[in-house]
């Protein structure tokens, strides 16, 4: 019987399909990486969104599927802002002015909220609600 190994012109069958298979598992290892890779970077992406949308240490338990307790503060500050004239100011404005002066202006806002260990909750159109945590110098801040 011939030697198996790779396949040379003249080889036999046999070992011209082990060399096409080592192609065939090389091949698919090379794919599986690729695919890793993606994921991972997939992963990465969903990640920073979750930590937008929710406090940033809830996402590894979200992601692992541990059931998060809720947490309590002694004291808390809920805000609730509304620009007045706000639609004024859009009806009579370019819509790029209007969305650049929301751009400059919670761009601002965001920058403030470690400063004031602030966690947004959300903005919508013109309005955002916050809530601050107290601790520290803060703690009897209203």
């Amino acid at each position: 019987m011939a030697k198996l190994g790779k396949y040379r012109p003249g080889g036999t069958i046999v070992s011209s399909l082990l060399n096409r298979l080592e192609q065939h598992a090389e091949n698919l290892e090379n794919i599986v990486a690729v695919r890793t890779q993606e994921l991972l970077s997939e992963r990465a992406k969903v990640d920073a969104l979750l930590g937008e949308v929710i406090p940033p240490s809830l996402v590894p338990s979200l992601r692992n599927k541990v059931l998060v307790p809720p947490e309590t503060y002694d004291s808390v500050t809920i805000m609730f802002s509304s620009m007045v004239g706000f639609d004024v100011f859009c009806s009579s404005s370019a819509p790029i002015d209007a969305q650049n002066f929301l751009n400059d202006l919670y761009t601002f806002m965001d920058s403030q909220l470690l400063t004031f260990d602030v966690y947004k909750v959300e903005t919508i159109k013109d309005g955002e609600k916050g809530k601050w945590k107290h601790f520290g110098l803060y703690k009897n801040r209203n």
